[in-house]
């Protein structure tokens, strides 16, 4: 098939995330100023920049054996999302963008599979992610672009699914929101379109995208518009987290215990250093 999902199913939330409600409701009154009508990074590299990321057909040239599984891509979208993450999150700190390709990200599926790298993928373990052992594995074992440089996460954040001011608040206060859905054919048949829940349409399996901005998600190699009912009604898990490298921008620290007092801290810095622009 041309676009791969393979999101696992969502499953409660462990304690390792900090609920966005109960953060919210941490930071001062009035720190967090009103977010705007219209903000995000849907566009930030262009129409082609995003890449496939290995969700689909190879479309970068790392991988070149058209007889291998990966070719036509695998259910990567876990990583896939990660690899845009990473590109945005460097984006927005002011340094260099990693290179991240279909190669690179199909290995770090494959690495969490545990088959070793993507000549070995095949139709019977091609089995998909879980999203919180995925942002676990990213805080501690880090994430690995094409130049083998690894990259980690710190502390999370979720989100109540369907729960719109809580979406846009992650998306806009750590750039993104990684979101799980549970996607119809509906949406498939719409692409590039915008997507909406549509009642009725069969469910075709777990997909994961991160939301850059109230002007879209990005998927196979594309930005896509949603519907305040597509997220509503399929969205079944969402995260948010920090880029270490980004928060010592953010706030001249480092970056070391992951505790919900970082969160806190940065969340007000980035809210106040976005009203002041």
């Amino acid at each position: 098939m041309a676009h791969h999902l393979g999101k696992r199913p969502a499953r409660p939330y462990t304690s390792d995330h900090t609920p966005m409600a109960e953060l919210l409701r941490a930071v001062p009154s009035g720190s967090i100023p009103p977010i705007p009508a219209n903000f995000g990074h849907g566009y930030d590299f262009g129409a082609t920049g995003w890449g496939m990321m290995g969700n689909g057909l190879c479309d970068d040239g790392s991988i070149t054996d058209t007889s291998l599984y990966a070719y036509g891509g695998g259910g990567d979208c876990v990583w896939a999302k990660f690899s845009h993450g990473f590109m945005e999150s460097a984006r927005n700190a002011g340094r260099p963008i990693p290179k991240f390709t279909c190669a690179s990200t199909l290995n770090n599926y494959c690495a969490y599979l545990g088959i070793g790298s993507y000549e070995n993928l095949n139709a019977s373990n091609d089995q998909g992610s879980d999203m919180q052992e995925a942002l676990k594995r990213a805080q501690t074992q880090g994430y690995t672009d094409a130049g083998g440089n690894v990259y980690k996460i710190g502390k999370t954040v979720s989100g109540t699914p369907g729960n719109l001011q809580e979406l846009w608040a992650i998306a806009y206060l750590f750039e993104l929101a990684d979101i799980g859905v549970n996607l119809q054919q509906a949406q498939e048949n719409a692409f590039p379109g915008p997507w909406t829940y549509v009642a009725g349409s069969p469910t075709i399996g777990g997909h994961c995208v991160p939301v850059m901005g109230n002007n879209g998600l990005i998927t196979w190699a594309d930005r896509v518009g949603f519907t305040q009912s597509f997220f509503e009604q399929l969205c079944d898990e969402f995260y948010g987290y920090i880029d270490p490298l980004r928060y010592n921008r953010v706030t001249g620290e480092t970056l070391e215990d992951y505790t919900d007092a970082d969160l806190e801290k940065y969340v007000v810095l980035v809210a106040q250093q976005k009203a002041a622009r």
